[in-house]
């Protein structure tokens, strides 16, 4: 549980590299490279452990989530 909160913690993070990068003239989608480093990162430091296959989902989630509101913070 522990793990899946700090995986959280890049969401806002994430959103804002990702306008950091865009007003500055880069490709904002490197940002999500980040995200979803950042996410597994936090959560392996949280959990100390490797994510098992709901984690792996609950994963992917929270990048997709946080990409998509970096996109929309674009606007």
């Amino acid at each position: 549980m522990r793990g899946r909160l700090l995986a959280l913690l890049i969401i806002p993070a994430g959103i804002a590299l990702w306008v950091l990068l865009w007003k500055a003239g880069f490709i904002a989608s490197l940002a999500a490279f980040g995200i979803a480093y950042g996410a597994l990162w936090l959560f392996q430091s949280g959990a100390k452990r490797q994510p098992s296959r709901s984690d792996a989902y609950f994963l992917v989630g929270a990048i997709l989530i946080g990409v998509i509101l970096s996109f929309l913070g674009t606007w």
